[in-house]
């Protein structure tokens, strides 16, 4: 009879306008859109009601459900606190004990092995037993008698007497004739003499005019202070050189000039050098005259003269 007068008080019309704006407003505020939910208000009474219980008995569910795996979050964040206090407390009286460990440690190895202080000691020298020298026996100087000397006889050796020639003084007649100063000769610079050379030597290589050695001739023997004549003089002239070498072929390395006065003139048939033959050995020597042009050629084959040097 109960039910049946609030199913009746439902059907009011005033209060099932409001019971009908409330369960609309239920339904949306859990989330039904409003055409559904009208859609359900409209339906029969009784499936009305299945449904607001199902989803009721849904949403209590969830409630219970969310609350549940809340509780598990909590539960498993106060475990892991919990964990790691723990493990802090061990780590911290892991340490603890270790320390003590490294004293007692420590300890006893201090107590068992007592300190010691090295003090540096110098090492004694090394002694040497002496060397012994062995004296040298000193033989005294004995008396050597000289040789006593022989006497030998003159001998008389007789010289067989040399008849000297007595040459008649001559006795000055007086002339008439007015007295002449005789020059006093003057001796030459170069005493040429014609000597021959050890071997025959090959004749001058002086085929160019303007590169000529004049004088000494092939083959002469020179004594004393030479003049060397000769020509140099060629188109675009710079200098000449005069140089000696010993031997009849001199080596490349041996040549050098015997003045310091330089040759930057030419000369035509004229003095090219003066040499001192007594600063030189005796000997065979070559001559060589080399004429340069402005260019730093040799536009002239250089003229070769073979002599000898007597000693002085």
């Amino acid at each position: 009879m109960e039910q049946e007068q609030e199913r009746l008080q439902s059907r009011n019309p005033v209060n099932h306008v409001a019971n009908e704006e409330e369960e609309l407003a239920g339904l949306v505020a859990l989330g039904v859109p409003e055409e559904k939910a009208r859609r359900i208000m409209n339906a029969p009474t009784g499936v009305t009601d299945r449904i607001l219980r199902g989803l009721l008995l849904m949403l209590a569910l969830a409630a219970v459900f969310l609350s549940m795996y809340a509780l598990y979050r909590i539960w498993g964040i106060l475990a892991l606190v919990g964990d790691l206090q723990d493990n802090a407390t061990a780590s911290a009286e892991k340490i603890a004990a270790l320390e003590s460990t490294i004293e007692v440690v420590v300890g006893a190895s201090t107590a068992s092995f007592p300190t010691e202080t090295f003090t540096p000691t110098s090492a004694p020298p090394e002694t040497r037993p002496p060397t012994l020298i062995p004296k040298t026996p000193i033989t005294e100087p004995t008396d050597t008698p000289a040789p006593t000397p022989t006497p030998v006889p003159p001998t008389d050796t007789p010289v067989p007497p040399t008849d000297t020639p007595v040459m008649p003084t001559p006795t000055p007649v007086p002339t008439d004739k007015p007295m002449v100063s005789t020059p006093t000769p003057v001796p030459p610079i170069a005493t040429l003499a014609p000597t021959a050379l050890s071997a025959p030597a090959p004749p001058p290589q002086c085929p160019d005019p303007r590169a000529h050695i004049s004088f000494p001739a092939e083959g002469v023997v020179l004594r004393g202070l030479v003049e060397i004549s000769g020509s140099a003089n060629i188109d675009d002239f710079q200098y000449y050189k005069v140089e000696i070498g010993q031997g009849e072929q001199p080596q490349t390395d041996s040549w050098h000039t015997f003045t310091t006065e330089p040759h930057d003139k030419p000369v035509s048939d004229g003095v090219l050098d003066v040499l001192d033959s007594s600063t030189f050995a005796p000997g065979v020597y070559t001559l060589r005259l080399t004429v340069v042009d402005t260019r730093g050629n040799y536009p002239v084959i250089p003229c070769e003269v073979r002599f000898s040097i007597e000693e002085q």
